[in-house]
């Protein structure tokens, strides 16, 4: 079973109804305790996976499939169409229920887990497969290239799952992936740590950023690259982590490391 409980707004939390709930400053319903979701077409569905981005959601099934809801603008949701769903105050459209993404590069695939943040998604499927969708900027979802995607007022964004591939990534073969607000980390199944997107302030873990493209936020990373500076290099990384502006890694041997904004002890 799956539960979920706080905002209500945009779809979040995937309840159909929200009659009688009680609501926040900003006039929005929200669940103030744990409550099962079982809207759209989960009724009969065992969840492996669950995610939680900004300001959309999603989760796996024991049976591979993916399911996302909440935000669907900038392809946040992976929907190839936007048609038909219902919209906030300021013209936002949202999925209100979980609903299967079907479209793109996941299409037909078993789906292990799912990594979400602010504006961009991403799924691991067999046999270790990265697909990522949504927003597209300074090497978010770690294309290389963004010719022809459509674009918003924040920018270029992918509308439907697609391949990551470069930087050697796909060869390897991907255990797990994590987002932070402008940067991803993914570790392989030869417990390799890639990086990718934002690099300002240490996020990647990149001792030289010299060459790299840059926009008005400064340097990034446009495709997957391995992390082997500092305290990893010749380490065997077994999970990791983001922040907005941090990122963390444990290793095979149990140590832990950190890197990125160390400000309030990050």
């Amino acid at each position: 079973e799956m539960l979920a409980w706080g905002s209500l707004h945009l779809g979040r939390c995937g309840f159909a109804e929200a009659t009688g709930l009680p609501v926040d400053d900003e006039d929005h319903p929200y669940q103030p305790t744990p409550r099962r979701v079982s809207g759209g077409a989960l009724a009969s569905k065992r969840i492996a996976y669950v995610a939680c981005g900004t300001f959309h959601s999603a989760c796996v099934t024991a049976g591979g499939e993916l399911f996302t809801w909440g935000s669907a603008c900038a392809g946040r949701c992976g929907y190839a169409s936007l048609a038909g769903l219902p919209m906030d105050q300021d013209g936002a459209h949202y999925q209100p229920v979980p609903r299967q993404v079907v479209d793109g590069s996941v299409a037909g695939r078993f789906v292990k887990s799912v990594a979400l943040s602010e504006g961009h998604s991403f799924a691991v499927a067999e046999p270790g497969e990265l697909h990522a969708w949504g927003s597209a900027d300074a090497g978010r979802c770690g294309l290389g290239n963004l010719d022809g995607l459509p674009s918003d007022p924040d920018g270029l964004y992918q509308p439907v799952p697609t391949l990551v591939s470069g930087g050697g990534l796909g060869e390897l073969g991907v255990k797990s992936v994590s987002c932070g607000s402008w940067h991803s980390l993914a570790v392989t199944k030869t417990f390799a740590l890639f990086a990718w997107g934002a690099t300002r302030a240490g996020r990647c873990g990149f001792a030289d950023t010299s060459g790299l493209p840059t926009d008005e936020n400064g340097p990034y990373q446009p495709i997957p690259r391995q992390v082997i500076d500092g305290g990893l290099r010749g380490r065997k990384v077994a999970l990791a982590a983001c922040g907005s502006w941090h990122s963390l890694a444990a290793t095979c041997d149990g140590e832990l490391f950190a890197w990125g904004v160390a400000l309030m002890s990050r």
